[in-house]
């Protein structure tokens, strides 16, 4: 997909919830990363149908990864831009009066915000006006219309395109600033690397098997949560669109963040 056709897209769906939330630039839909403050920023997904899971050149695909599978995203709904950053965290603790989780030394206001459960995650969103995406709706707005793909720009694992294990002299210690590498095809920014992001569903090797094609919601129980995209740590295999990460939903870490979605309103095109 084209820049200049996900411009058209976006002018075509609107720019999401007419009201814009606390801390948020209603204006700043359509791609742009984060300023310095703590606005958000959203990029407008449209509706569409995909493969989900491993690729079929993919040779480090997990049993949770099968089978590939058509899912269709029936709705467009908007994303937000980045991982949300230290800064946007920031002004949800001061609005809500919630407590900000110690960052690491290294980090800093244009950082992913790491530490957070799945629980602060969804607070978050929540507060956002928004939700945590599903499982469906992360991996399609991942891929982006480039089904097949191991990566989001293509087969070819590089450096130079992700902040993963010694890109930027840190040698795989540390986050980056966000929108530091080029967004994918629907405008968004750090799909993988940087932090694993938290998404809604509940964790299920096998639910790929007998999962819905329409909007899959996820198991309606389990004991870990999903999380996708990996991280700075130095495993570039888990950087593969497909990839499945799964945690105890208390867990918190120094490689563990979120983005957010909501719904968009208007007419929807697929």
């Amino acid at each position: 997909m084209t820049g200049l056709f996900h411009g058209l897209l976006v002018a075509l769906l609107g720019t999401g919830v007419a009201h814009a939330g606390a801390g948020e630039s209603a204006g700043q839909d359509g791609g742009s990363p984060p300023g310095r403050g703590g606005e958000l920023t959203w990029v407008t997904i449209p509706p569409g149908v995909f493969q989900m899971g491993c690729v079929p050149q993919d040779t480090s695909c997990g049993a949770n990864e099968r089978p590939r599978h058509e899912v269709a995203i029936s709705r467009g709904f908007a994303m937000t831009t980045t991982p949300i950053t230290v800064a946007q965290y920031r002004v949800y603790v001061e609005s809500a009066r919630s407590k900000m989780p110690r960052q690491p030394d290294w980090s800093g206001e244009r950082h992913p915000v790491v530490e957070t459960t799945w629980t602060e995650a969804q607070n978050f969103c929540t507060w956002a006006g928004g939700r945590l995406p599903t499982e469906a709706e992360w991996e399609y707005a991942a891929r982006a219309g480039r089904d097949g793909m191991l990566y989001p720009w293509g087969d070819d694992f590089g450096k130079a395109r992700v902040n993963v294990g010694g890109y930027d002299g840190t040698e795989g210690t540390q986050t980056i600033e966000v929108a530091t590498f080029a967004a994918n095809d629907f405008g968004l920014f750090d799909v993988v690397g940087n932090v694993w992001q938290w998404v809604s569903d509940w964790y299920d090797e096998q639910y790929y098997a007998g999962s819905p094609r329409a909007d899959p919601p996820g198991p309606p129980d389990g004991r870990f949560r999903v999380a996708r995209g990996a991280s700075w740590k130095p495993y570039p295999k888990l950087l593969r669109i497909s990839n499945r990460g799964r945690f105890a939903p208390a867990h918190h870490n120094y490689y563990l963040g979120l983005r957010c979605v909501r719904e968009v309103q208007g007419r929807q095109k697929e």
